[in-house]
């Protein structure tokens, strides 16, 4: 689920709105997806010890690719 918080994460972080976001800049993308799984973590009351770095760090581009494609199933779920 994506929660508001990451919204303002990512304009926090960034200096710009999520809908300004390049989709073909990928410190952009894995910013957003530390962004959200900051803000799901600070939601649910867990620790979220990584700083960008380390988060982008271990990702992958397998990592980003079912992150963005899990959200374009949901939004497809959603428009049903």
């Amino acid at each position: 689920m994506l929660r508001w918080g990451a919204l303002v994460w990512f304009k926090r972080e960034s200096g710009h709105d999520v809908s300004k976001m390049s989709q073909e800049d990928v410190s952009e993308l894995a910013l957003f997806l530390w962004c959200c799984v900051k803000s799901a973590s600070n939601a649910d009351g867990v620790e979220f010890p990584l700083d960008f770095q380390t988060f982008a760090d271990h990702l992958d581009a397998e990592d980003l690719q079912r992150f963005y494609s899990s959200m374009g199933e949901k939004k497809r779920l959603g428009s049903q």
